[in-house]
């Protein structure tokens, strides 16, 4: 596809309103597989004044790697991450590649992006531009985080043992004893998936605690839904966790939902929470027969809003993909009407 070709087609996608060119959003995106349906979330979630910063797993190899630099080369904001790392299931390395990706939006030229979110290109989008950056700017200034208390069984599973790749590239418990986190950190639970204020991106980045905690990780299981929420938590985190009277009315919004099968409960009632009943990790698979809950808890939800849902394969069944894009389109026409189209 030339570079003519994705210009008009990313460029003319969507009608943009003052309110979001004075809102920048840097995304990243953390791909592995299925190059067709990222560039087609892309396009869904792409704004010329936006910052898109794409994270190849080093894994795939080099012509993985190159569709997406030929994409870039032809739109100014989107980049290919200065140094791809090779990404592993339940392992420091995917933290270490969304920090990578931060660190190159942060020393991007000229941008002024206000958040970031973190996508892994499976992602079916709920809201346009425009809706995500109302969400944001309830939050004043702080980051979105689905931080909890870690419940007591993690502790057994995760912290008791050191966890390493073993030859597979799998991240197994060791017999090497963990000891506790560093500074007294308090840990916390949450999905991988944030909205992090420019302050809290800087905090992160180049907090001494911060960086210790990463080091820390490094041998845990799953860190990536430990760093960011046990980091939230911290009260010298700037940018990070709101007041608690802004917490309780800002409608902290949910960046990825998934439908979860991990119960007994929820294997029983699995054609009611899954109806399509393809299911991989104990997270339903989008399809049709998902519409419906993807309408329900996905679209109509806004208390608190959902920007996206998440688990997808487009190879699978694009019909899911083509109704919300198409939902996309019809919401975005409706702010052009109300902006620039006078009433009667």
């Amino acid at each position: 596809m030339s570079c003519d070709k994705i210009r008009e087609e990313f460029e003319n996608n969507f009608y943009v309103s003052q309110i979001e060119k004075n809102f920048p959003i840097a995304y990243i995106l953390m791909v592995y597989t299925n190059a067709g349906q990222v560039l087609r979330l892309l396009k869904s979630i792409y704004r010329a004044h936006n910052l898109y910063c794409i994270h190849p797993d080093a894994r795939q190899g080099e012509s993985f790697k190159g569709f997406f630099t030929a994409v870039s080369k032809c739109l100014d904001n989107v980049f290919v991450v200065s140094n791809p790392v090779k990404v592993y299931y339940g392992h420091i390395s995917i933290t270490d590649a969304q920090l990578q990706c931060m660190q190159d939006l942060e020393k991007y030229p000229q941008s002024r992006w206000r958040y970031v979110i973190n996508l892994c290109g499976r992602e079916i989008p709920l809201k346009t531009n425009r809706e995500i950056v109302h969400s944001l700017q309830q939050l004043g200034g702080y980051s979105a985080v689905d931080a909890f208390p870690l419940p007591q069984e993690f502790w057994k599973k995760r912290f008791t043992r050191k966890y390493g790749l073993d030859k597979n590239g799998k991240n197994r418990r060791t017999s090497d004893k963990q000891v506790k986190p560093p500074q007294g950190i308090k840990l916390y639970k949450s999905m991988n998936f944030i909205a992090a204020s420019r302050s809290f991106v800087r905090f992160i980045l180049n907090d001494s605690v911060a960086k210790e905690l990463h080091e820390y990780l490094t041998t845990v299981y799953a860190p990536e839904e430990h760093f960011y929420s046990s980091l939230y938590a911290l009260p010298q985190a700037i940018g990070a966790k709101p007041p608690p009277d802004l917490h309780a009315t800002n409608g902290m919004p949910i960046i990825d939902k998934f439908i979860w099968i991990v119960n007994s409960y929820a294997k029983e009632h699995i054609k009611k929470l899954c109806p399509g009943r393809k299911v991989i990790h104990f997270i339903c698979i989008l399809t049709t027969m998902e519409l419906g809950i993807i309408e329900r808890n996905g679209v109509r939800s806004n208390t608190p809003p959902i920007f996206f849902f998440n688990k997808y394969f487009l190879e699978w069944d694009p019909i899911p993909m083509d109704c919300m894009e198409e939902r996309l389109v019809e919401t975005n026409m409706k702010e052009y009407k109300r902006d620039c189209i006078p009433e009667p």
